[in-house]
């Protein structure tokens, strides 16, 4: 089974120069939905992101899905 990948997420955000409001920020600008709290859940492993969620980080960090897990 996949598992998203908490490090590596959080990796590409800050290489990108985003903090965790500034992704929330990108996210609700695509689909209407997303905030600080629901990136954090993301980067500490307490959620993953849903499948619209994903479609989201994909395009806006320029990765194919599949890179998000390991």
């Amino acid at each position: 089974m996949y598992k998203f990948n908490t490090k590596q997420f959080k990796k590409l955000r800050l290489e990108h120069g985003m903090n965790q409001a500034d992704l929330a920020r990108a996210l609700i600008a695509e689909i209407g939905s997303g905030s600080r709290q629901i990136v954090r859940a993301w980067e500490i492993g307490r959620s993953s992101p849903s499948i619209i969620y994903m479609m989201a980080l994909s395009k806006i960090f320029g990765k194919k899905i599949e890179w998000f897990f390991n």
